[in-house]
């Protein structure tokens, strides 16, 4: 083969690193057909580097499956293992991993490492401080404009996976102002049309939204105008009716009131089961009896009182691991 060799010991290697090029100029790296060829005896020998042996291209792609905190790890292997994981690819992945659509970097970043503390950094402010200072911290690099219109701004709140629940449940209630006696929030109504409810069972609906927002306050004052803006979004994501009630769709008025009814009934229902200060339950036959009143089957009320029952309180918040939280302290070292 002519790309191989063999080492001292008499077990075959690949003739040249990646980064190596013949005298004429020539690219010497290794081909696929040279790598497959060898790991077989690679397999055998316990001292071998198998990831310093592939070309950038392909030792990223391995490393992309690694989090934050094992991209520190491997940074400490060896020289190979360091140039991997400093390579655009990794960090272009990570940065993407919290802000998915950010496409490529501001002209003022030079680069996607850069860019990955920018928006780490950014977050943590956001986090700490308030969203809003997380947006000035944003626009000061150029990720969004200095002045970002409602659309950018919902667009982030959306699309940044590194801002908690709670700091965005905290922006979209501050948004909110009375208008002709009822609450309005264009930033609110921005963000909910970027939420995806199509074909999702409507407990399921609504855990998605408190997952990605945790909300101020407990009173009806600061639910009313979320679960206005939710239910507009639900149905315009489900226009032939809620899914799983098996039935048309009423006119949108009587559809939006039911909707609108039957989510203030599943909060009471998660706040029922899951509180502890209430020792005398609410039955499912309670439930279906409470809410008859409104143009849904028997069937479809008993689903919604299970999904409650087994799955868990609608809005309570995820639990995060202990790995997670050490790996949230690890990453300062990446920097």
């Amino acid at each position: 083969m002519g790309n191989s060799g063999s080492s001292p010991g008499g077990s075959p290697t690949l003739g040249c690193h990646r980064d190596t090029h013949n005298r004429s100029g020539g690219d010497c790296s290794p081909t696929l057909m040279d790598i497959s060829d060898s790991v077989p005896s690679l397999m055998h020998r316990r001292t071998s580097d198998f990831l310093a042996l592939l070309p950038i291209e392909l030792a990223a792609k391995v490393a992309q499956f690694l989090d934050e905190p094992d991209i520190q790890q491997v940074r400490l292997v060896c020289r190979a293992w360091n140039e991997v994981a400093n390579s655009e690819l990794v960090w272009k992945h990570l940065t993407q991993l919290r802000w998915p659509t950010l496409a490529r970097t501001p002209a003022m970043v030079h680069s996607w490492r850069d860019a990955h503390k920018i928006v780490w950094l950014g977050s943590r402010i956001a986090n700490r401080d308030g969203a809003r200072e997380g947006v000035n911290y944003f626009a000061a690099y150029g990720f969004i404009a200095a002045r970002p219109s409602i659309t950018e701004e919902a667009d982030l709140l959306h699309s940044c996976r590194s801002l908690e629940p709670r700091t965005i449940g905290t922006h979209l209630a501050e948004s909110v102002v009375e208008e002709n006696d009822q609450m309005r929030s264009e930033l609110m109504d921005a963000f909910m049309r970027r939420q995806n409810y199509r074909g999702v069972f409507l407990p399921e609906a609504m855990r998605r939204l408190f997952a990605k927002a945790r909300f101020p306050g407990h009173s009806s004052l600061s639910i009313a105008p979320v679960l206005r803006y939710f239910v507009g979004q639900y149905i315009r994501d489900n226009p032939g009716g809620a899914p799983g009630t098996n039935r048309p769709c009423l006119p949108d008025g009587d559809e939006r009131r039911n909707i609108h009814t039957l989510c203030y009934a599943i909060i009471l229902l998660s706040v029922d089961l899951y509180n502890d200060n209430v020792k005398c339950k609410m039955t499912r036959r309670e439930f279906i009896r409470n809410n008859a009143f409104m143009a849904y089957s028997d069937e479809y009320l008993m689903r919604i009182y299970d999904n409650v029952y087994m799955w868990g309180h609608i809005a309570e918040p995820k639990r995060t691991s202990p790995r997670h939280e050490l790996g949230r302290r690890n990453i300062e070292r990446l920097f």
